[in-house]
């Protein structure tokens, strides 16, 4: 029993992990496209 909630908890924290993870890609990912926009805008 004690495995299986190892194993939970490890698999919660990597979900946690990765939540985190997806969460500064998308930020970079809008910082990204708004630049982008930014950019063409601006263009001559």
């Amino acid at each position: 029993m004690a495995d299986i909630e190892l194993t939970i908890r490890e698999l919660k924290d990597e979900i946690e992990r990765l939540n985190g993870e997806n969460k500064e890609l998308r930020e970079t990912v809008d910082w990204m496209h708004d630049l982008i926009w930014q950019m063409l805008k601006n263009r001559p």
